[in-house]
């Protein structure tokens, strides 16, 4: 099978193919679970190759009502064989459930497979974006002390990752609770700082900017002169 065509991959999404190939996650056979994993991840990441977090994952509606995602989440995040399979099942899980209500026991566990790598990199904190659009999973994500760690990640040399950090902070800060957003300010200790967004923002983050902005923002005059 060649997961790099494309059209293969759709009629696979569209014609039930990811419903059956789900099913393989409930053989007894640990190598062939870990397989179907990794088939179907490689299938939804090819066919849907974009990072719009902002927005809903095109198939979450049909591979939810198909079973797939609770497949996915029950026998690869929950119960996966091993760490890489624990791993991809979140990257994907994370993908197909942006911008949606998670049950509690799904997103502690999607939230705490993406914070908890070596690294941070700039593709987790793009899938945790995606998370944070819905304010229910806020108060998950920023546990342990990660706001903090965020503001941190605002001194990194590489562009994309200190990028994404601020636009995190940005919706966790959007999105949460009053004591949340309080948090965030007194954290990152700039009340101008996601300004430096604006050029590389969409609409959406872009009314988030400047309502933040103007709600911390007192002085009128200094947001002008900018």
């Amino acid at each position: 099978m060649n997961l790099n065509n494309h059209g293969l991959n759709f009629k696979l999404l569209n014609n039930g193919g990811l419903q059956t190939l789900s099913h393989l996650l409930e053989h007894t056979n640990s190598k062939v679970r870990c397989a179907a994993c990794t088939i179907i991840c490689c299938i939804l990441s090819c066919a849907y190759e974009k990072d719009d977090y902002w927005k809903q994952h095109p198939n979450y509606t049909q591979l939810s009502k198909d079973g797939v995602i609770f497949l996915l989440n029950y026998h690869c995040l929950q119960n996966g064989d091993n760490d890489l399979m624990k791993t991809e099942a979140a990257i994907m899980l994370s993908k197909l459930c942006q911008k949606q209500e998670l049950d509690p026991k799904m997103r502690s566990d999607l939230v705490y497979q993406l914070k908890n790598g070596d690294i941070i990199d700039q593709h987790a904190l793009v899938l945790l974006c995606g998370l944070a659009l819905v304010e229910s999973n806020i108060s998950e994500i920023v546990q342990g002390s990660f706001i903090e760690t965020l503001t941190k990640l605002l001194n990194s040399s590489n562009e994309q990752k200190k990028q994404r950090s601020l636009e995190l902070l940005l919706l966790i800060a959007s999105n949460g609770q009053t004591e949340i957003e309080h948090n965030v300010k007194n954290a990152i200790n700039d009340s101008l700082i996601f300004l430096d967004l604006i050029g590389d923002s969409n609409i959406i983050l872009y009314e988030m900017i400047m309502k933040l902005e103007l709600k911390w923002n007192s002085n009128t005059e200094q947001l002008d002169s900018i």
